[in-house]
């Protein structure tokens, strides 16, 4: 069963912010960033799908089984869509800069 995440494959810690343009996009090309819409203008840039409380679920469960997931920046809506669609997530807070 899937659920929130707070490790890379590798092990690495992500209770940090940071940018999904440098060292996470290439090291892990195939990440989507799932974003809460109440973010920045500057972290949605960076996202690659935008969420509402009301679609989180649904967006998460729509992305490719294969592919990790990072959920920004309400940790509480995103523990709660990786658990109801089954996913592996992580979870990430504040913004991704």
């Amino acid at each position: 069963m899937g659920g929130p995440d707070d490790r890379w494959p590798s092990g690495q810690r992500l209770d940090r912010p940071c940018s999904t343009r440098g060292t996470m996009r290439e090291q892990y090309p195939d990440v989507v960033v799932v974003a809460y819409v109440n973010t920045s203008a500057e972290v949605k840039a960076e996202s690659d799908i935008c969420c509402t409380s009301a679609n989180a679920v649904e967006i998460v469960r729509s992305v490719d089984a294969g592919r990790p997931i990072i959920f920004v920046s309400d940790r509480n809506l995103g523990h709660y869509a990786a658990r109801m669609a089954r996913r592996r997530v992580i979870l990430l807070d504040g913004t991704l800069m």
